[in-house]
């Protein structure tokens, strides 16, 4: 009862029954059918007309009629009513009944018109703004704000773009501050995170978050209790995902579910040409040599990993990696050869690691791995991928001459053996001196780590 009261039509329609009462003593009141007041038994219909539901429009017409004659009843002192009398009244409200409810067709029709015409505006002035765009990150922002004005209850907004191999999708845009705001800025497109995927073309609204907790996209705003998430399709190319969040249960009507879909479909392709040419990867953040994250972009990476991880009680690795001997290889086939061993070393990484972890070149023949959601177990399992894929390759140095080269690994985690960057990055600094002074070519975890692992051939 309570719920029922707080909606604006509950009210109006307690309003137009009481006038009808209201009205009907009135009319007693003052003479009954020779009342001037008996046009106003037509205002409890014109009141229900413009705020009711037609269901309640109908109960107020009739009840105003049944009012009425009850009250003409009275006044004429008759156990009985003038059939003639309450047949006019009641015709006289079906007809007032009638066009008023006319009017209010008239004027919802002008109303739908005028929303649907602000609405294509909104979207075709959206997609001019992007197409025109030659920065990805202000074509992101119009969609989110277009988003936000389009789109009523919206708590969270953000655009997730895929890359360039179709294997992983990352946070591009959020609406707001505050990345950390969500559980995760990145995922892998090889599993399916929960019941929707970014490759399927119907959009997925979850009504109510706590009824999806084993749905990873569900739970991708902690604040959110609904969510709409809408594939991002140039052609037949998928290139990212839109994701609304609201904080209400049902906080999305299927006309703003239409709306985000139709704004997908209108933005996808411009913003997968902005993409094409930027090059799809903005190339400050890429090692020139190798194509791995550069020592800048590892940073930042490990900055907003570890916050993130801190914030939400989860888990980070880190692996530090260097060559063994390298100089060697320099001092007797010269650099140039050996550049073609650490291109040949970051292509074993790039294939080795998870499509969720960040592989970095750190300087020299020196990289760095930040592994999300890991904890020091499955960061030695990694790292003794690594270790052993690079052993078993050649890699050759000058035509015809092939050499073999080995890597030594330290492994540190967060919580186990650091509070913070600084020290997380010391940890595994200390197990990599420690493989090298225990003859190289081996993968050894802090002193701290749960489980103390190291591997080594020979």
């Amino acid at each position: 009862m309570k719920k029922w009261l707080q909606h604006p039509q509950s009210w109006a329609f307690v309003v137009a029954l009481l006038t009808s009462l209201a009205c009907a003593l009135a009319i007693a009141a003052t003479g009954g059918r020779q009342s001037s007041l008996v046009p106003m038994v037509f205002l409890p219909v014109v009141l229900a007309v413009g705020a009711c539901t037609l269901e309640q429009t109908v109960f107020v017409g009739v009840l105003a009629s049944a009012a009425y004659a009850v009250a003409v009843g009275f006044v004429q002192h008759s156990p009985t009513f003038d059939q003639q009398d309450v047949v006019r009244i009641v015709l006289l409200n079906v007809t007032s009944l009638t066009g008023a409810m006319f009017a209010r067709r008239m004027r919802l029709d002008r109303d739908r018109w005028r929303s649907s015409a602000e609405e294509k505006e909104a979207l075709l002035n959206a997609s001019q703004i992007v197409a025109s765009s030659d920065k990805l990150s202000s074509a992101l922002d119009s969609v989110l704000l277009t988003v936000k004005n389009l789109v009523p209850r919206v708590h969270r907004a953000a655009v997730f773009l895929s890359d360039e191999k179709g294997h992983t999708m990352r946070l591009a845009a959020l609406l707001g501050t505050d990345p950390e705001a969500l559980r995760f800025e990145r995922f892998s497109l090889r599993h399916r995170r929960g019941h929707w995927h970014p490759d399927d073309t119907q959009p997925y609204y979850v009504r109510d978050t706590q009824l999806a907790q084993d749905d990873r996209m569900a739970q991708l705003d902690p604040a959110a209790r609904s969510v709409v998430c809408v594939g991002l399709r140039s052609l037949t190319v998928p290139i990212g995902m839109l994701f609304v969040s609201s904080t209400e249960p049902a906080g999305f009507s299927q006309e703003s579910v239409r709306l985000l879909q139709a704004l997908s479909d209108r933005i996808a392709f411009p913003l997968h040409k902005i993409r094409l040419q930027e090059g799809l990867e903005d190339l400050a953040f890429t090692d020139g040599m190798t194509g791995l994250y550069n020592y800048q972009s590892f940073k930042r990476h490990l900055h907003d990993e570890l916050r993130r991880t801190i914030r939400y009680k989860r888990k980070l690795a880190l692996l530090m990696l260097d060559l063994d001997d390298f100089k060697a290889v320099n001092d007797r086939y010269g650099h140039p050869a050996g550049n073609r061993v650490l291109i040949g070393v970051a292509e074993i990484i790039r294939h080795t690691v998870r499509e969720t972890d960040l592989p970095a070149r750190y300087g020299g023949e020196e990289f760095a791995i930040v592994c999300p959601e890991t904890d020091g177990q499955e960061a030695l399992n990694v790292a003794e991928r690594i270790r052993a894929a690079v052993e078993a390759s050649q890699f050759e140095v000058v035509p015809g001459e092939m050499v073999r080269i080995t890597i030594s690994i330290g492994v540190s985690s967060y919580p186990l053996d650091a509070v913070d960057e600084t020290s997380l990055i010391s940890a595994a600094d200390t197990a990599l001196y420690e493989a090298k002074a225990r003859g190289k070519n081996r993968v050894v975890a802090t002193s701290a780590a749960p489980l103390r692992v190291e591997t080594a051939q020979g």
